[in-house]
């Protein structure tokens, strides 16, 4: 079966949710009581805290090791950060403060490999002993067996900053725009709203039957992986002590949000097919409504010249960037290119979207689109709180959702009247044709 290439990070709120995992956190634990024993490391009797924070972080080390075993590869590299904390941030568990000491003790005791980096731009690595992958795969765990800690921050806030990041593909680290999370000191009434409307959801998800078909030629997923977060994006110069919740808004985590287009036919919800809903060309008409006009009919990416359907996605692209970006935009976005004819420049698909659209002028390139990003995360807010108090069980995807196929009905209408109240214009919803045969 293939298995993913991407070495992943320590995840610090990975636990364990079996008692066949848990034990294998307990034998660990057991191995290390007796080393100690043995060697006389340890001189007094463990206070019942530091015997807690310790079995936490055993069992989340432990969690990783047989998670990268299961769903990468049984060899997979996990990257770990042993730089001093200054502090701990509202995205941390106090636990790691004793991260190098419990890599060092567990690679004593044989079931890791711990590579410390002495070279800049490069992370320090863990990797599980041969012994520890085999113990794993005597156990046979599934994505059932993994949970994740009820403490995990799902509202976060973060901004755009320059700097050094780290490739999870390479572990090198290179300089250049990342995402910098703040720690905002305080909750507002509006962040402590929008957490509890999460994790309401994440709750319902946690108890929904998700399924993924077999592919043996795609990489192994962890349905069990559903915990999602809302993302809100914090502008320049704003004061970090001061937060606000009204741009950005996505909700991020879930594992059927990277599969692509045609794999999504293999999701089971509830043991049905899917049927994978979403706004029509959402952003676009809300920007229309942002102005205050009604969006007119029609399919809103067909610009003159560029009404051949193969053009569709190059104009959604580019009209995407002159909604996000601020100031002139010269450039054709790389990954849009090839879906535009090679004669057509940035200017001149600028000018075939504002004769299709000259009322939206006046806020292209103005950076509104975070603005619309949060309307669009508000409505799919909205969408999926109103599909659980019918328990229907709905996966987002940003701009749209996946509901299984009997529910379709009912979901296309909640949509619509949800975003009727957001926005006070009933957004047109379609459902998407796969490209993919039907599994069975």
């Amino acid at each position: 079966m293939k298995v993913r290439d991407r070495e992943p990070f320590l995840d610090q709120w990975l636990t364990a949710r079996s008692v066949r995992l848990r034990r294998l956190v307990a034998d660990t634990l057991a191995a290390i009581e007796e080393a100690e024993n043995r060697s006389g490391t340890r001189q007094r009797k463990r206070r019942k805290s530091d015997f807690e924070t310790r079995r936490a972080l055993v069992e989340t080390i432990i969690a990783n090791l047989a998670h990268a075993a299961v769903f990468t590869r049984p060899s997979t590299a996990i990257a770990v950060s042993l730089a001093k904390r200054r502090r701990i941030t509202r995205y941390d568990r106090p636990i790691f403060r004793q991260l190098r000491r419990t890599l060092d003790t567990l690679a004593d005791v044989g079931v890791l490999k711990l590579r410390v980096s002495r070279q800049q731009g490069r992370a320090s690595t863990i990797r599980p002993t041969p012994r520890f992958v085999k113990e794993v795969a005597q156990v046979d765990l599934s994505s059932q067996d993994f949970a994740r800690h009820s403490g995990e921050e799902v509202i976060i806030l973060s901004r755009s900053r320059l700097g050094f990041k780290t490739n999870p593909a390479t572990l090198e680290t290179s300089f250049g725009k990342m995402r910098e999370r703040i720690d905002y000191p305080s909750d507002t009434r509006t962040s402590r709203r929008y957490r509890g409307e999460v994790r309401r959801i994440n709750a319902f998800l946690e108890g929904a039957s998700l399924t993924l078909l077999p592919n043996a030629a795609a990489p192994t997923i962890d349905t069990g992986q559903r915990r999602l977060c809302r993302h809100f994006a914090l502008p320049d110069g704003a004061d970090p002590n001061r937060p606000r919740f009204d741009l950005g808004g996505r909700l991020f985590g879930g594992w059927w949000q990277p599969l692509v287009k045609a794999e999504r036919h293999r999701i089971r919800i509830e043991g049905e097919p899917i049927a994978d809903l979403d706004f029509g060309a959402m952003y676009p008409r809300l920007a229309y409504l942002k102005a205050g006009l009604r969006p007119p009919e029609g399919d809103l990416y067909a610009v003159p010249g560029l009404e051949a359907p193969e053009y569709r996605d190059g104009v959604k692209g580019m009209m995407n960037t002159l909604l996000f970006s601020e100031g002139h935009k010269a450039r054709i976005p790389s990954g849009f290119k090839a879906s535009l004819p090679k004669s057509w420049t940035a200017a001149k698909v600028k000018a075939a979207i504002l004769a299709r659209h000259p009322d939206l002028e006046p806020i292209l390139e103005t950076g509104i689109g975070m603005k619309l990003m949060f309307m669009e995360s508000q409505i799919l807010i909205g969408v999926l709180l109103g599909l659980m108090e019918r328990g229907i069980v709905a996966l987002p995807m940003h701009d749209g959702i996946m509901v299984a196929v009997s529910k379709a009905s009912q979901a296309k209408t909640v949509m619509e009247d949800v975003a009727a109240e957001e926005t006070g214009y009933r957004l047109p919803v379609s459902e998407k044709r796969f490209e993919a045969l039907e599994a069975v």
